[in-house]
C-alpha cells in the first residue's frame, strides 16, 4: 500500500474515532441534563402527601425494568428492581445480546486464524521450508489487493462494534441512574412517612400530658417514637450506602467499556500502520 493512501486511511480512522467519542459524550450528557432539569428526588420527598403509596414507585420500577426474559419464553419481565430474582438477572443479561454476538464473532475469527497458522506449521515440514515460503510469498503477492480490502473491512467492523458498545453503555448508564433515583426516592418517601407518624405520636404525647394520662402510656409512646426514628435513620443510611455502591459499579463498568473501545481503535490503528496482513512476519514468529 502506498504511504499516501495509508496516511489517508489512518486520518479517516482517527476522524471516525473522534466523531464516535463525541457522540458518546453527547449522548451521555443528555440523560445527565435531563436528570438535573427534573431536580433531585431528595429535595421534595418530605413534602409529598401521605396519599402517595409505595405502589407508585413499584409501578415506575416495573416500567423501567420491562425487558425480554429468556427464562420465561421471551415474555416481558415486569417484576421491578429485584436483585434476588433470577428472571431480573436473565432479562438484564439478555439486553447485551448484541455485544455477545460481536464478541463471539471476534472469538471465532481468532480461532480460525490461529487454526490456520497451526495447521500450516504442522502440515508444512521443515524439510519443505523453502517450498512453503515460496507458496506463502506467492499467495501474498497475488492477494495484495484482497488484503487491503480485508484490512479496511476489519477497521470498519471494529469502529461499528465500538460505536455499538458505546451506545449500549450510554443506554445502560441512563437506565441504571433512573433505577437508582427511584430506589432513593422510595427510601426517602418511606422515611418521610415514618417521620410524619412520629410527629403525630409526639402530638399524642402532648395531648396525654394535658389530660394527665398514666406515665406507662407516655413511656410506651416515647419508646415507639424512638424505635421509628431509629428505623428511619437506618433505612436512609442503607439507601445511601447502596446508591454509592451502585454508582461505583456503574462508573467502573463504563470505564471498562471505554478502555476496551479505546484498545480496539488503537489496535486498528496499529493494524493499518503496521500492515499486519503481510503474514510473513506473523508466520515466522
Amino acid at each position: 500500500m502506498e504511504p499516501r493512501r495509508l496516511g489517508r486511511l489512518v486520518f479517516l480512522l482517527c476522524c471516525v474515532a473522534a466523531v464516535t467519542c463525541s457522540l458518546h459524550a453527547g449522548a451521555q450528557a443528555q440523560p445527565t441534563l435531563r436528570q438535573q432539569s427534573q431536580g433531585s428526588p431528595h429535595n421534595g420527598a418530605v413534602r409529598r402527601v401521605l396519599s402517595e403509596t409505595a405502589n407508585r414507585s413499584h409501578s415506575d420500577l416495573s416500567r423501567r425494568t420491562r425487558r425480554i426474559d429468556p427464562l420465561d419464553g421471551l415474555r416481558k419481565y415486569e417484576g421491578g428492581f429485584n436483585i434476588t430474582n433470577n428472571h431480573y438477572w436473565s432479562s438484564t443479561i439478555f439486553t447485551g445480546r448484541s455485544g455477545y454476538i460481536i464478541g463471539a464473532l471476534w472469538l471465532i475469527a481468532g480461532i480460525i486464524f490461529a487454526g490456520f497458522l497451526l495447521a500450516s506449521k504442522i502440515f508444512f515440514a521443515k524439510s519443505n521450508e523453502r517450498e512453503r515460503d515460496g507458496v506463502i510469498d506467492d499467495f501474498l503477492d497475488r492477494c495484495h489487493l484482497v488484503s487491503v480490502i480485508l484490512i479496511i473491512l476489519l477497521a470498519v467492523f471494529a469502529i461499528v462494534a465500538s460505536a455499538i458498545a458505546l451506545q449500549g453503555a450510554v443506554r445502560f448508564h441512563s437506565r441504571a441512574e433512573s433505577i437508582k433515583d427511584i430506589v432513593g426516592r422510595t427510601a426517602l418517601e418511606a422515611t418521610a412517612t415514618i417521620y410524619n407518624i412520629t410527629g403525630a405520636i409526639e402530638k399524642m404525647q402532648n395531648i396525654s400530658k394535658l389530660y394527665n394520662i398514666s406515665s406507662q402510656s407516655f413511656d410506651h409512646l416515647n419508646s415507639t417514637v424512638k424505635a421509628l426514628n431509629s428505623e428511619a435513620v437506618e433505612i436512609q443510611a442503607k439507601a445511601e450506602k447502596n446508591m454509592r455502591l451502585v454508582s461505583k459499579g456503574i462508573n467502573t463498568l463504563e470505564l471498562v467499556i471505554i478502555l476496551t473501545v479505546t484498545l480496539n481503535l488503537v489496535a486498528v490503528l496499529v493494524l493499518l500502520v503496521g500492515r499486519p496482513l503481510r503474514l510473513q512476519k506473523l508466520y515466522y514468529m
